[in-house]
């Protein structure tokens, strides 16, 4: 197995996902380095029957999950969002900041297990059968998963919203 070309195809796709996982950066790719080690050492019980993404991300799962039981804290799962490099309306990249705050604190709140199913799917633009059989459970656990995820991210945003327009005291005083 040639890791080099392995790491160029999957290194900063793994380097995002490890991101969004525990929010920092040098434990991301602390967590990326140990994954293409793992990797090494498990390379000849590789059987191809996934694709080698998936199987590097399963070996990034397990080592986060160490990493969390090993520090006994739990990271915040956040999207991280491109940034434009032209110029935008101040206006416009003020909006765009406030939203994607929203988003994060939002899935910041979510249970570990529906921020990962709502990464897989919606970030990694993994299939629900790809999901599956990376977190070992079934397809309809999946849907459920994306699913609760989807209405708890929908209720924490809307009560995010309804908190961020109520003036000081938390009483909506009409003018």
């Amino acid at each position: 197995m040639d890791f080099k070309a392995l790491f160029e195809l999957n290194g900063s796709r793994l380097l995002r996902a490890a991101c969004l996982m525990c929010h920092n950066e040098q434990d991301a790719r602390d967590l990326v380095q140990e994954t293409f080690c793992q990797a090494m050492e498990a390379s000849a019980r590789f059987k191809g029957e996934s694709n080698e993404y998936t199987w590097l991300y399963a070996i990034l799962r397990n080592q986060f999950l160490i990493h969390c039981r090993k520090n006994s804290r739990w990271f915040p799962l956040d999207l991280i969002f491109d940034h434009p490099t032209e110029k935008v309306d101040p206006w416009i990249e003020l909006n765009r900041a406030e939203s994607q705050h929203r988003m994060e604190t939002a899935l910041s709140r979510l249970p570990f297990k529906y921020r990962e199913v709502l990464l897989l799917r919606y970030v990694e633009e993994m299939k629900v059968d790809e999901i599956a059989r990376l977190l070992r459970i079934s397809p309809g656990t999946v849907k459920s998963r994306l699913h609760s995820a989807t209405q708890k991210l929908k209720g924490k945003l809307a009560a995010g919203n309804r908190n961020s327009i109520l003036p000081m005291g938390g009483k909506n005083h009409e003018m």
